[in-house]
């Protein structure tokens, strides 16, 4: 029950004035991330164990890491427009070095709870394969950092055609990994 209250709330404050956590920098991607990773998936999982195991407890810390990460990530093409909308996205806050930074610091932490959860879970090899695309999605936001602080524009379209599949592909290998453990 708390978890589904948890999801309406952070859809509500994440969307909705006067809060609009949207336009408030690193603290609406981690509401984002909370309201559409943690909370559902401690929600489904409240079906069949009402507290999660340790190794579960990482998993979910490292893949809401990482999400906060990617919103952080994909605000950086849209800076422009955010600013010129009055919204105070981390990219508008920050900069877009500044953003990419965040972005790596969520994005490397959650690699390694994700890392650490998936190993406790079920040994080095499922870590190695549920975490490579993720760890893959994290070193190209180091990538992109050390790009935009030379001055390369950044392009939503190539992050979306060449990063974003990389992620569909390493949440679908957590999937697998979900089932084969």
């Amino acid at each position: 029950m708390f978890c589904a209250v948890g999801i309406l709330l952070a859809g509500v404050l994440y969307n909705v004035a006067p809060a609009r956590l949207k336009s408030r920098g690193l603290a609406g991607a981690v509401v984002f991330a909370c309201g559409a990773v943690a909370l559902p998936s401690l929600l489904t999982g409240a079906a069949l164990h009402p507290l999660p195991s340790a190794a579960t407890a990482l998993v979910l810390t490292g893949l809401t890491m990482l999400a906060a990460g990617r919103v952080v990530w994909w605000s950086v093409p849209d800076r422009d427009a955010d600013a010129a909308a009055g919204q105070r996205t981390t990219s508008v806050r920050r900069g877009a070095v500044g953003a990419l930074r965040a972005a790596c610091l969520l994005s490397f932490t959650g690699l390694a709870a994700l890392v650490w959860g998936l190993w406790s879970f079920a040994g080095p090899g499922a870590a190695a394969f549920g975490a490579a695309g993720h760890a893959v999605f994290t070193g190209s936001v180091l990538v992109l950092m050390r790009r935009v602080a030379a001055g390369e524009a950044v392009s939503s379209t190539r992050l979306r055609t060449t990063v974003m599949p990389v992620v569909l592909a390493a949440d679908v290998a957590l999937v697998g990994v979900a089932l084969a453990g």
